[in-house]
């Protein structure tokens, strides 16, 4: 690189410095200054220009911008890569390092930090509820974006997806403080990298190890969870008994435990969210080639299987399978899949172990075990002394190397070989390929919208934790959910009918677009959620999720158009609405028996009557005074059947006065002022006969009961009277 103005990366330095990056584009920078001399000494430049704070532990620009807020670690990065410091920015080596104790609620006590990394750290705490050691991860006030806040999360999701002992354990997020943490269980003991530093390990623990790593990691494939960066510094490794029992810590690999730590790169079926094309997050050292060349879209199974391979080959070589001289050059290892073949650095190596651990590192997802199970099997089998499935190359690829190596003596033949080979080798891979990417995209979309719904679920449902979130950020949410739902429907459904099975998820999408934009255009894919269910048998459209699915559109098409200023055109989508709060008010009343109406019914009659209250504020708004007189008394019906079943309920009451007004002042300006002294005495006489438990309710009532007296102006008195009677009662 000649000069810094042509490097892609020399507009970031800023950011990186002032801690702005996201954790993914801060190693992509940290990764390529080692090697740019241009960029290091641009670098320097930014850096002279700031002077470091040691009291505070911060950075402040003299340039009169205000603080730069740059973390600690940040400089201990720069100089950890050789940079030269200016004299004011370097920390005090004999000066503690900031261990600030992170805001908790009051049953956790931290103990201390024991990880940190540009994105957060992880403490140690006491739970002194439960009485236990816990370890609390937690974003760091160095990324607040919304990717890391996200990243957080959905690790938290996945760890509460999973319950194997050889996963760490989520006991709880905390999502009320400034900065969202996950409280996990606490594993004492070191990590596996920790642990090999220096030991030679015997083939049959390392086996041992990775076959129960292997059905950690089943279990997480299982759940549709993908780890992503399985290597082993995030390998736990829990002592096995009782630690009061020894005296000193285990000598022995077999003593152990492992536990899959750090899902911070897990992927979920919503990652397309996250990590996007041309981001490399991992560690080179131990990176597939697909996850090296940054291709997220190809993430499968198959990456994790890669992951195992990694540890086994680390606790049979003493070393990780990529190692360049820097980390330029590993990452081109990485990409190009060169792996130094194990019997070249440990001579006696069994062969059957050997093969199990390249069919793990194969450069191709599909040469890899198609499972983490199948892996497990192996692995078995070689602890039981069966034979394995994993086996030397062929002896067309061993001819193919060995043209390879003899160019001349070989060319011609080895040339007609090869195409005739690849030809049709390609056909039938292609077709096994398909088969199976259209069974791995199913199954990935199944997950996607499970998870986007449960996600959905928890926080609709917690009141307080969806108000918490940032506006941007709630919008986000729904968006993603509409891509999740658009990229589902457009596999299984791109266009026509759309079978009973999806009809679910396309009203939810279509809600969710309205939601996000009231100006969204969604007629027509209202239409066709429509026609759809209209083209079922009357019997299917009257099952509990279709008659919710029935709902669910009306009451987004009401709001449509409303948004629109078609008030009777909502009004009309309100009274579908009814209807079909009607049919799930008579279903819950057959499914009880005959002479039984159970609350829930009684629940679907009431909010029957509460949108035919709005469809008649939408036709009065609209002038249409003959159609909100009779929505409204329509309304008043229902809520008289709900009255002689559920007797002395103030709010039905209330709600039967308010319809009262909406009818009589409907058919008064409609020219039917008789119809509207009638129902003004139906509601004085409903009035006097209930008895209010709730004062309030008593005044409101009073209030609607002043209005309907001007439809009985020759015995307003009366009424009036009466009313001051019942409150003085």
């Amino acid at each position: 690189m000649m000069s810094g103005e042509e490097c892609p990366l020399r507009s970031k330095l800023q950011q990186y410095l002032d801690g702005d990056l996201c954790e993914s584009e801060a190693v992509a920078v940290e990764w390529h200054l080692p090697d740019c001399l241009a960029c290091r000494t641009a670098a320097q430049e930014l850096l002279g220009a700031v002077r470091f704070n040691s009291s505070s532990g911060t950075s402040e620009d003299t340039g009169g911008n205000g603080e730069a807020a740059w973390q600690p670690w940040i400089l201990n990065v720069l100089q950890e890569n050789g940079w030269q410091l200016p004299h004011q920015l370097r920390p005090d080596p004999e000066s503690p390092e900031p261990t600030a104790a992170p805001e908790l609620p009051v049953r956790y006590e931290p103990v201390r930090r024991i990880g940190r990394g540009g994105m957060g750290e992880v403490w140690e705490a006491y739970d002194a509820v439960v009485g236990r050691a816990v370890a609390v991860k937690f974003l760091s006030s160095a990324a607040p974006g919304l990717q890391e806040t996200q990243r957080l999360l959905l690790e938290a999701v996945a760890l509460g997806r999973l319950h194997h002992p050889g996963i760490v354990r989520v006991h709880e997020v905390i999502s009320e403080l400034k900065h969202p943490a996950i409280v996990m269980e606490h594993i004492s003991g070191a990590s596996l990298s920790g642990f090999v530093r220096g030991r030679t390990i015997s083939e049959r623990d390392a086996a041992r190890l990775v076959c129960r790593l292997a059905e950690a990691v089943a279990h997480a494939h299982m759940n549709g969870i993908l780890h992503r960066d399985l290597k082993p510094a995030n390998i736990l490794l829990r002592a096995v008994g009782n630690p009061s029992d020894r005296r000193d810590a285990p000598e022995s690999l077999a003593d152990y435990e492992p536990v899959i730590s750090d899902f911070g790169l897990a992927r979920l079926a919503a990652e397309h969210t996250i990590t996007l094309n041309g981001q490399i997050l991992g560690t080179p050292a131990y990176m597939p080639p697909e996850t090296a060349n940054a291709l997220p879209e190809e993430h499968t199974c198959a990456v994790d299987i890669y992951g195992l391979g990694t540890i086994l080959y680390e606790l049979l070589t003493g070393r990780a399978p990529h190692l360049g001289e820097n980390q330029t050059a590993t990452l081109v290892l990485a990409q190009q899949g060169r792996i130094t073949v194990p019997r070249l650095l440990r001579t006696g190596l069994s062969a059957d172990l050997e093969n199990i651990c390249l069919k793990c590192l194969a450069f191709s997802p599909a040469d890899r075990y198609a499972s983490a199970e199948a892996l497990r099997g192996d692995l078995q089998a070689f602890l039981e002394d069966r034979p394995v499935s994993a086996r030397r190359p062929g002896p067309m690829r061993r001819a193919f190397r060995w043209g390879r190596r003899n160019p001349l003596p070989a060319g011609l033949v080895l040339l007609l070989l090869i195409a005739v080979t690849a030809f049709l080798t390609e056909v039938t891979l292609s077709a096994i390929r398909r088969q199976q990417m259209q069974e791995q995209v199913t199954k990935q979309l199944a997950n996607a919208i499970d998870l986007i719904e449960t996600m959905l679920s928890n926080l609709r449902g917690n009141t307080t934790a969806w108000q918490a979130i940032p506006e941007d950020q709630q919008k986000g949410i729904y968006a993603d959910a509409i891509k999740v739902y658009g990229d589902y429907l457009e596999y299984h459904c791109p266009s026509g009918r759309i079978p009973p099975e999806h009809l679910l998820h396309a009203a939810r999408r279509t809600a969710l677009l309205q939601m996000l934009d009231p100006n969204a255009e969604i007629t027509a894919d209202l239409d066709r959620i429509n026609q759809s269910i209209t083209q079922l048998p009357m019997v299917s459209r009257q099952t509990p999720e279709l008659l919710f699915i029935r709902e669910l559109c009306a009451q987004t098409g009401a709001n449509q158009l409303r948004q629109k200023g078609d008030l009777g055109g909502a009004a009309q989508q309100l009274l579908a609405h009814v209807e079909v709060l009607r049919e799930r008010a008579e279903l819950a009343r057959s499914s009880a028996g005959a002479g039984s109406t159970p609350a829930e019914a009684l629940q679907f009659m009431r909010s029957s009557s509460g949108v035919l209250m709005n469809a008649a504020n939408d036709f009065r708004d609209a002038q249409d005074f003959i159609s909100a007189a009779k929505a409204a008394e329509e309304g008043i019906a229902v809520l008289l059947a709900v009255m002689k079943l559920q007797r002395g309920v103030d709010a039905d009451v209330i709600n039967y006065l308010a319809l009262a007004d909406l009818a009589a002042n409907a058919h008064s300006t409609s020219q039917m002022p008789q119809r509207a002294v009638e129902i003004a005495s139906e509601a004085r006489s409903v009035f006097e006969k209930h008895q209010f438990t709730n004062p309030g309710l008593r005044d409101v009532a009073m209030s609607i009961l002043r209005s309907l007296n001007a439809f009985q102006p020759s015995q307003s008195d009366q009424v009036e009277n009466t009313g001051e009677k019942v409150i003085k009662n």
